[in-house]
């Protein structure tokens, strides 16, 4: 049904009347006028909202003070830029015309500019969404990272369905109200009594503290896009006092996942291994720092069916803080999936020492064989339980 409603956004996006609020509005919502409840107001409301990411672009010079920014509706309309409060704003506006009821909500947002390890409150508020009500039901949308996102300071238009009615679960993750502001009003989207501002801003019963949020780590669209869940280090910041650290996610069949490891920018080279725990179905990513310092984790995914020869997308974002003053480290041996569909438990090592003795172990589904080969000689392993293979071998 939205599709249908996209189509015709598109397909008309050039004949609708922008002169005014109340033009554009009836000609956005006029041929879903005769749906009711929930889907037919999700239809006007998807309507405007695609017109919105498709035809009002990002103003970067206004975000770095090089202009001032236009942000009031029908400004907008005009100039067709604006920042953050101009793009939720508008579809206020607009979704009012169409006898709709849509919130401003202002706050902190972990998007452009964002450093791990923020916290909240350190910096004014940097950002505005909506809550959206669909038949008395409360929704977040997010037009602005919906429209796109900025790279090398330009505004790069790609939409982004992860911000329409996204579920406060994952919402949580980049975004937290700032209760002090009154634009929204007194609401009330919370069933029962009782709830305070902070959950009724967040549609979360507990609320998530300004503590808590900034502690959390950075999930993206496309971690939940891929159909990813924590199993391990919910926070943003990984303290490292060992030589390697183990960040375990769920993770379904046929998923891509890939991560890096940097710092300062600069990518490390064999400094994360990827393994499959096919007896509990996560998967393990191993991290080990090649000396103590200050890192960065970055984990990509593409899920199951993403038309072949896409990119992984950008899941998530930890800090790595090593203070592991060990002997450092070799890098990983190399593998060629991700995630591999053989696990490599032993060695982790990617040189190996001639003349000494390694135990090799992998691990793998629906395998009758597996062999090291050395010098063009198989040397095959012996089946253990759970899939695995395991032998030990002088490496001549």
């Amino acid at each position: 049904a939205l599709d249908e409603v996209d189509a015709f956004v598109d397909s008309r996006n050039a004949e609708f009347d922008t002169s005014s609020l109340a033009s554009l509005s009836a000609a956005l919502t006029q041929p879903f006028k005769s749906g009711t409840g929930k889907i037919g107001d999700a239809r006007k409301l998807r309507s405007i909202f695609c017109w919105i990411t498709r035809n009002i672009a990002y103003d970067f010079d206004a975000l770095s003070c090089i202009s001032a920014a236009t942000t009031d509706p029908l400004g907008v309309l005009r100039t067709r830029k604006t920042v953050c409060c101009g793009y939720s704003r508008l579809l206020q506006s607009l979704a009012m015309q169409a006898g709709l009821t849509v919130h401003c909500v202002s706050g902190w947002c972990k998007g452009y500019g964002y450093c791990v390890g923020e916290t909240v409150g350190d910096k004014p508020a940097n950002h505005e969404w909506n809550i959206v009500e669909l038949n008395g039901e409360p929704f977040f949308c997010d037009p602005t990272w919906a429209a796109g996102h900025i790279s090398n300071k330009r505004f790069v238009r790609r939409y982004n369905e992860h911000y329409w009615l996204t579920p406060p679960t994952q919402f949580i993750f980049t975004h937290f109200p700032d209760t002090s502001n009154k634009d929204c009003g007194t609401i009330a989207l919370l069933k029962g009594s009782g709830h305070s501002r902070l959950e009724q801003l967040q549609l979360l019963t507990p609320a998530v503290t300004a503590k808590c949020f900034s502690e959390l780590v950075q999930l993206k669209p496309g971690f939940f896009s891929a159909g990813l869940s924590l199993v391990s280090h919910p926070r943003t910041t990984i303290a490292l006092s060992t030589a390697v650290v183990n960040v375990e996610l769920c993770v379904p069949r046929g998923t891509k996942v890939s991560a890096d490891l940097s710092k300062g920018g600069r990518k490390l080279e064999g400094r994360c291994f990827l393994q499959r725990d096919l007896k509990r179905g996560r998967l393990i990513i191993i991290v080990r720092p090649p000396a103590a310092g200050a890192y960065v984790l970055d984990i990509f995914a593409k899920p199951a069916g993403k038309e072949k020869g896409s990119s992984l997308d950008w899941a998530a974002n930890y800090a790595v803080e090593s203070s592991f003053g060990g002997t450092a480290y070799a890098d990983f041996p190399q593998t060629f999936a991700s995630p591999p569909s053989v696990s490599v438990l032993a060695p982790l090592e990617r040189v190996l020492a001639l003349g000494t003795q390694s135990n090799f172990a992998v691990q793998t589904e629906n395998a009758v064989d597996a062999a090291v080969i050395i010098g063009g000689k198989w040397h095959h392993l012996e089946s253990k339980q759970d899939g695995v293979f395991e032998g030990k071998m002088k490496l001549n």
